[in-house]
């Protein structure tokens, strides 16, 4: 790949200006840290996730090199984990990072950020790339640090390297490939090297005991046999929801002390779950590979009539949207609590201490379809999702150590976190101590499966805001804000993408 300093330099000078600031048994293992290819031969026949072998040489040895790992500070359990067995996924990370030291003979090097927040990070990170700190081979941060802070010009292409293997079940290729301006040139990899691959996930919750109460007909798991049959629709989560309330406290009027199908808190992320979910089509990609906004179409002004419907003519909607971050602060535990019948999040909350304690029994299930034509389920991964990238200044030094120290090694820690992170995590925790019938762990497969991301949402803060065009006119509050939303700033998001495509070309020309 041809390198171009000083134009990816002035690129991102000129980016950074328009920035807007803005876990329980143990997997499959013998205990030990060993090299995996000192086990016998025939061990990795590939019958289990830990006995998948993966195609680094048997021989690799990289003869005690330092791999620099530059993390979001808040992301250090899921990078680094703990040696203490406290909690048998971080310590399983843990156990990762020693299986690839021994492994490759490499040293793991974790710099962690200085900063916290994701704006700050992002300022820092690109400080150190600019003034080419030798010490950081690789980047661990949230989509949101490094694609809508606009750093996308400091990074490397990861696509046909040597030992970097995108289409292995161990990455996402489906994400990989969302977030690339041109479909070919991979800057930001996502898969079971980060834990956030899964947690992210967009996922609906449901309380089992408040279904059957409101729905005496029906059983608990009828939602579960909605899903596999494809009848669970927007449309049916509008019609199943307006008729979920309950005046609880019996003051004759709606407050909190009631019962609600579903909460809207704070930023309103579950809009963009909804509109992955219904497959709503941002762009689509010319012959030359690069997008095009394809948003304004007929399906668009339908889910969010539909949408609006669901948010404000709804008897069993409590909406704190948009900027009313009280609804938080007062209501944290509402869905625990059983007031709330659909909890709106991603995956990773059955893992917070609040849910693992709820006393009723709970069922996830995806985001509805947008009917049931749709072929499958879409999951948005979320971008706080980690992405792993490689800055363009680990590669001045000569493209043999990208080639042959830093891309063996990522491949590794994402064959290993597959083999047993992702066995401790996704199969034994989350899918069963986690959950609390077999049949979840059916959903969670459904959701995981259909995960991706969003070009145009990752890009959003560099197009003008059209990947929050659905949360711009839900915070409009009319069912006829499509059209004009669109209008004042459709034509500047499309101009922003030509742009965009120019820049890119001129740093990976």
């Amino acid at each position: 790949m041809k390198i171009k300093i000083m134009t990816r330099i002035s690129i991102f000078l000129l980016c950074l200006c328009m920035i807007i600031p803005y876990q329980t048994s143990c997997a499959e293992t013998d205990g030990t840290n060993k090299n995996p290819n000192e086990y016998d031969d025939g061990y990795y026949d590939g019958s289990t996730r830990a006995k998948t072998k993966g195609n680094l040489p048997d021989d690799i040895n990289l003869n005690g090199e330092t791999v620099g790992i530059f993390f979001s500070s808040y992301m250090e359990l899921n990078v680094k984990g703990e040696e203490e067995e406290t909690d048998m996924i971080y310590t399983s990370i843990y156990e990762r990072n020693l299986k690839v030291e021994n492994w490759l003979s490499v040293n793991l090097s974790f710099l962690p950020s200085d900063s916290t927040g994701w704006s700050e990070i992002s300022s820092e990170l690109s400080n150190l790339i600019l003034t080419n700190d030798e010490s950081i081979d690789t980047v661990i941060a949230g989509s949101n640090t490094l694609i809508q802070n606009k750093l996308y010009a400091l990074f490397t292409d990861l696509n046909n390297t040597l030992y970097l293997d995108l289409r292995e079940p161990w990455w996402n290729i489906d994400a990989i490939s969302e977030t690339s301006i041109d479909g070919r040139i991979y800057e930001f990899l996502y898969g079971d090297i980060m834990l956030t691959t899964f947690t992210s996930c967009g996922a609906l919750f449901y309380n089992k005991e408040l279904y059957t109460d409101m729905n005496p007909t029906l059983g608990p798991d009828h939602l579960y046999t909605m899903v596999k049959d494809k009848t669970w629709t927007l449309d049916q989560f509008y019609h199943l929801t307006n008729k979920t309330y309950m005046d609880r406290d019996g003051d004759q009027m709606r407050s909190n002390g009631d019962i609600y199908a579903f909460q809207i808190l704070g930023s309103g992320e579950a809009i963009h779950y909804f509109a992955a979910g219904c497959d709503i089509e941002y762009y689509k990609r010319a012959k030359t590979g690069f997008p095009e906004i394809t948003i304004n179409y007929p399906k668009s002004v339908e889910f969010a009539s539909l949408l609006y419907k669901i948010f404000y003519e709804n008897n069993g909607s409590e909406i704190y949207y948009p900027n009313q971050p009280e609804g938080r602060v007062e209501h944290p535990h509402d869905f625990e609590d059983g007031r709330i019948l659909f909890y709106l999040e991603g995956l990773g909350s059955a893992l917070n201490a609040e849910r693992r304690a709820m006393e009723d029994n709970y069922g996830i299930i995806p985001y509805p379809l947008w009917d049931e034509q749709q072929k499958s389920y879409t999951t948005l991964l979320h971008n706080s999702a980690a992405a792993v990238c490689v800055p363009y200044t680990a590669a001045l030094g000569g493209y043999d150590r990208l080639e042959y120290i830093i891309c063996p090694t990522l491949e590794a820690m994402a064959i290993e976190s597959y083999r047993s992170v992702t066995e401790n995590f996704y199969e034994l925790a989350l899918k069963s101590a986690y959950t609390r019938d077999d049949l979840a762990s059916e959903m969670i497969d459904i959701i995981v499966e259909g995960s991706t991301k969003n070009l145009v949402y990752e890009y959003s803060t560099s197009l003008n805001g059209i990947g929050n065009i659905f949360g711009r006119i839900m915070s409009a509050k009319s069912t006829t804000e499509f059209a004009t939303v669109y209008a004042s700033i459709g034509e500047a998001a499309n101009q922003s993408l030509r742009n965009l495509i120019k820049e890119y070309g001129e740093t990976f020309g």
